[in-house]
């Protein structure tokens, strides 16, 4: 039989895991404070305080990372073919100039073509997710499921779950 939680123990649970996956301080913790914009837990330390919660019990088989988690890195796959390109054409005219060693043409080639799309990466429009707040994970300790702050009926959930002993 699962242990009943009462807000407190959530909350109480929930800063624990964070100061300790984390190194956040209590003090430093807001129920309204987003994880990676407020507290800055970004990528795989997100998913380790998802794994923390999820081995305390709570049932993750509802929470959609792509909805919730910015990515990181640079989607590189859309720009790989631009990234040729201009590697192709820097080589190109570096290898017309007298006296350059292949080695060195090849490299400052891949170098500036890695630094354009770099460039021009960040500039693409990126899917933005909405945040995890300290809130949610406190809501979902508490149901011992993932409560989506969007659906309606997890909230129901949640507060079915709080009637029941």
């Amino acid at each position: 039989m699962g242990t009943l939680f009462t807000r407190a123990k959530a909350a109480k649970k929930v800063a624990a895991l964070l100061e300790e996956q984390c190194g956040i301080p209590r003090s430093e913790l807001s129920c309204d404070a987003r994880l990676e914009s407020d507290l800055g837990v970004v990528g795989d330390d997100v998913y380790d305080v998802l794994e923390g919660i999820e081995s305390d019990g709570v049932d993750l088989s509802r929470f959609d990372c792509h909805d919730w988690i910015t990515p990181e890195g640079l989607p590189i796959l859309p720009v790989l073919p631009w990234m040729m390109a201009i590697a192709g054409l820097t080589t190109a005219f570096l290898a017309a100039l007298p006296d350059w060693p292949d080695g060195i043409v090849l490299s400052l080639a891949f170098s500036g073509a890695i630094a354009v799309v770099y460039g021009v990466s960040r500039l693409l429009p990126r899917k933005e997710c909405e945040e995890i707040r300290v809130r949610h994970l406190i809501d979902s300790v508490e149901a011992g499921c993932w409560i989506s702050p969007r659906k309606d009926f997890e909230r129901e959930a949640l507060k079915d779950a709080r009637l029941q002993p």
